[in-house]
């Protein structure tokens, strides 16, 4: 070997000692049902942190955006990714669509708040080639936009029911329904409703989405006569089912009370069962405090104080965090698992899995992003409606650096 090949390979194997620890490859078993079980035990792609990035590209509303009338965001609700690389932005207070262009700037408003054609009193939004669908569950109603903000029709759907909707690669439209769970001994299911584009009902799709433990929930009731009142809300913490649409149709179901997720083809087949080696970390008796005073705060606001103290106990609310938070897909099906510490919000990160199964590694979540409800994914975005450090509401749209 001359000296230029002897230094190149010292060169390379420098460069494989800098790369940290050592990855890990999944055990896969294909059962005899067909279903391929992928039990990871660490990252195959990259150590630590040091693969993937979102990377800020551009912003909307918050602070910059205050007092500008049209670009400014009152209570963003829903978002979108148009093909072009800008977003649509479901705004309330009134209720409308706004839409910007690749770079963040304001291109236009359309639909007004109402129940006529075209208007809606809540918007739920997903983008479709050449079109936006728009779902408002207060009038039970599904309209289509094209994608210049013009009417182009509707049709009665889901009542009631507040959940994102999607639009599948082949163009189907999803919308989540409510469902009854007659007995125990029927299996908790998710239901969507599945449209094609110009309103024809194809069929339900039934999502099984049983946990293996009954979901954790405070409980409010008061009043008397006909004016007695109830509701309920999830104890933070608690381990609960997370469900995510994927681009194909099908969807992934994983319950945050074991580090393991499926996917399915058609709601009620099993395609994968995909787990993760980790253990529950403690959450400090700090934020535990600090999470039942905040929610108290907001329920303060609308129910007898007294009431809402007498309900939400501490004592309710686990002294380890669940394994995840939540699961998204993006464009690629890579499945990004939403994790907290359960110390440290400014340390969490999302797991990566691609559309195998196999764990690719972790990825910081950026300081500005919301929940997975206002969160959307596309093939190299993701868009997500969150605070700014002034606490005004924006929508921060990221790249998906895959190096």
């Amino acid at each position: 070997m001359n000296r230029a090949g002897a230094a190149l390979v010292a060169l390379l194997l420098a460069a494989c000692r800098d790369r940290g620890p050592a990855l890990d490859a999944p055990v896969v078993t294909t059962l005899p049902n067909g279903t391929v079980e992928i039990a990871n035990r660490g990252p195959s792609g990259w150590a630590d942190t040091t693969g993937w990035k979102l990377v800020e590209r551009y912003r909307v509303g918050g602070a910059d955006a205050e007092g500008l009338g049209a670009e400014e965001l009152v209570g963003p609700w829903s978002v979108a990714l148009d093909a072009a690389g800008g977003i649509f932005v479901a705004d309330q207070k009134p209720a409308v669509i706004k839409q910007f262009g690749p770079d963040g700037r304001y291109l236009r408003s359309f639909g007004r708040e109402g129940g006529g054609p075209g208007e809606f009193q809540v918007a739920f939004i997903a983008a479709a080639p050449g079109a936006l669908v728009v779902h408002d569950p207060q009038t039970a109603r599904t309209s289509v936009f094209d994608s210049a903000g013009n009417f182009v029709r509707s049709w009665p759907s889901s009542c009631c029911y507040w959940s994102g909707i999607s639009v599948s690669r082949d163009t189907v439209i999803h919308v989540q329904t409510g469902s009854v769970r007659p007995s125990e001994s029927v299996p908790s299911e998710r239901l969507y409703l599945r449209y094609r584009m110009d309103g024809t009902l194809i069929d339900t799709m039934h999502v099984l989405a049983e946990s293996g433990e009954e979901p954790k929930v405070w409980r409010l009731s008061g009043g008397s006569g006909g004016e007695k009142w109830a509701m309920a809300t999830g104890v933070p913490l608690a381990a609960r089912v997370s469900v995510a649409l994927e681009p194909s149709g099908g969807a992934v179901v994983g319950w945050s009370g074991r580090y393991e997720f499926l996917t399915t083809g058609t709601g009620r087949d099993t395609l994968q069962i995909v787990s993760l080696a980790a253990t529950p970390v403690t959450v400090s008796e700090a934020r535990r405090i600090a999470i039942r005073d905040s929610i108290l705060s907001q329920f303060e606001q609308n129910y007898d104080p007294q009431i809402v103290r007498d309900a939400f106990k501490l004592t309710d609310i686990p002294s380890t965090a669940p394994l995840f938070e939540s699961i998204q897909v993006d464009g690629h099906q890579n499945r990004w698992v939403f994790r907290d510490d359960g110390a440290d919000r400014a340390a969490a990160r999302f797991d990566v899995f691609d559309s195998t199964g196999t764990y690719l590694g972790a990825v910081p979540v950026p300081g500005i992003f919301g929940s997975a409800s206002q969160t959307v994914w596309g093939m190299d975005r993701v868009a997500t409606i969150a605070e700014d450090a002034e606490g005004l509401p924006v929508v921060v749209v990221y790249g998906i650096d895959r190096r």
